[in-house]
């Protein structure tokens, strides 16, 4: 979780008509032939042209605003891709995931677990005027598509979200509503089974 947490950001929407803000949703920085971009859904960053969206670099303690250049690309892809200024303008403990550790397509193992890191909404406040999002990791195996003549299974893939069997491995909160927690990142780990620690004998 703490590595896949370097990589991973949540997504603040400020509405500009009544200046209140929420959470949005989730994404992941990636470095493009040496620019630093931020990725998510289509339908997480189509916001941007009726309102401001901002990111939050770890251990930085302001959200900094997308004003970049967006791309989209809608369903049944529902890819959107956002350009990043002022990397370097800030300290912060973030990480831009590099092109070589992407597949552009879906090749798991069977029965592989697929892990996630994302910031879903049930879990994000505002506290003193300032938004604070907890992120959610979680350990999951692939579930059935739905029948859809749309989706490509070298593409699309569904994982279990149990939160009524979820176990809790670390942290203080259950299994969250995944609402907002579009955009993350899937992190194939070619494991089948979770092994947990014995606990040592006095």
């Amino acid at each position: 979780a703490s590595h896949a947490s370097r990589y991973s950001t949540p997504i603040s929407l400020s509405m500009n008509a009544d200046r209140t803000g929420k959470h949005l949703g989730t994404g992941s920085y990636h470095d493009l032939f040496g620019f630093k971009v931020l990725l998510t859904c289509e339908h997480v960053l189509k916001f941007h042209a009726d309102n401001r969206l901002a990111h939050k670099l770890r251990d930085h303690d302001r959200y900094v605003l997308l004003g970049g250049a967006f791309g989209e690309v809608g369903w049944p892809i529902d890819a959107g891709v956002a350009s990043i200024t002022g990397w370097d303008a800030v300290r912060h403990g973030s990480e831009a995931l590099p092109l070589v550790r992407m597949d552009m397509v879906h090749r798991p193992v069977t029965h592989e677990l697929l892990f996630i890191h994302g910031y879903a909404s049930e879990n994000a406040q505002f506290v003193y005027d300032e938004l604070r999002t907890d992120g959610t990791a979680y350990l999951g195996r692939q579930a059935a598509l739905p029948e859809n003549e749309n989706l490509n299974s070298r593409f699309h893939f569904g994982i279990e979200y149990r939160r009524d069997a979820a176990i809790l491995a670390f942290g203080e909160h259950g299994l969250p509503n995944p609402h907002s927690m579009s955009g993350s990142l899937v992190w194939n780990t070619v494991r089948r089974t979770l092994t947990r620690p014995s606990k040592s004998r006095k």
